[in-house]
């Protein structure tokens, strides 16, 4: 009798405890992935900025000789990266592609800090287009004013930003031998890059797509789901009459799952900025 009791707790920790952990784990390590991947190193952090932050901006093409100009406060120490969205038109060859003069300086100081030129092809591999220049130590509180020029830029090569938001990113650099020297500073960097990230919509969506496990599943523990998994999901009848005859039509789990993974594709193709591996993965897993 002990014994049966012990296999029933067992199971039930397993199935109440135990598994509802490992998919919970399964959704975070995901996302920490997909959110290191996307920010190209785990010790960048990025902080999202609005069009608001435009003093000059366009949403046509930048043609030569015109510029988008704006304004941020830097969040953090040890700046080093701007970046911008821009919308994507069909890519240009090489040799016709505008090249971009990048700007940026302290509100307060009359000289540029940093000057560099891009070349627009940049803006198709990327959801940014990031800007880098030498960090800025002191950085955290000031205000920054950046410039983007067009050199040549036309109706055929030009780049236009984009109107969906954010639309400008600062990134900032850790100190690694920081972090390492002090697992509460690591654990709390950590945790300010994994929260700051889900202001992207890029991270958002990769991330509800890694929950799925977990919330089918605890849909799956109770009643009312086991019930509508029972009569509807396994097999949800519709039933016609034509010309005496009843027709039915079933709908199984299976196709359920195959619509939300072309939901998912269609939303990862056409939505967002840059695509998912991880995305592919776990929806075939569904």
């Amino acid at each position: 009798m002990a014994k049966k009791i012990n296999v029933i707790l067992t199971n039930k920790i397993v199935k109440w405890l135990i598994i509802p952990l490992c998919l919970f784990g399964l959704w975070f390590i995901l996302t920490l992935w997909n959110i290191i991947v996307f920010h190209q190193s785990f010790l960048i952090v990025s902080y999202s900025h609005s069009s608001d932050n435009f003093t000059q901006l366009t949403n046509d093409k930048l043609l030569k000789g015109e510029k988008i100009t704006g304004e941020f406060i830097a969040q953090e120490p040890n700046l080093g990266i701007v970046g911008i969205r821009f919308k994507s038109f069909q890519r240009v060859a090489y040799k016709d592609e505008d090249a971009l003069v990048f700007r940026l300086k302290e509100k307060s100081q009359k000289d540029w800090y940093y000057e560099n030129t891009y070349r627009s092809g940049f803006i198709y591999d990327l959801p940014f287009l990031p800007l880098g220049f030498p960090l800025i130590s002191d950085s955290k509180g000031k205000t920054y004013v950046f410039e983007l020029q067009s050199l040549k830029g036309n109706e055929k090569n030009g780049v236009a930003l984009s109107t969906r938001e954010p639309i400008l990113e600062s990134k900032y650099q850790a100190d690694k031998a920081e972090l390492v020297a002090s697992p509460i500073t690591l654990l709390a960097f950590g945790a300010k890059k994994f929260f700051n990230s889900f202001d992207n919509i890029d991270i958002v969506y990769s991330s509800l797509l890694f929950s799925l496990p977990l919330v089918f599943y605890l849909l799956w523990l109770f009643p009312f789901a086991k019930r509508l998994h029972k009569q509807t999901l396994q097999k949800l009848k519709k039933h016609k009459v034509k010309n005496g005859v009843v027709i039915t039509t079933k709908i199984t789990i299976q196709y359920i799952f195959l619509s939300i993974l072309l939901i998912t594709i269609v939303i990862n193709i056409f939505t967002l900025q840059i695509n998912n591996d991880l995305v592919y993965i776990v929806s075939f897993t569904l």
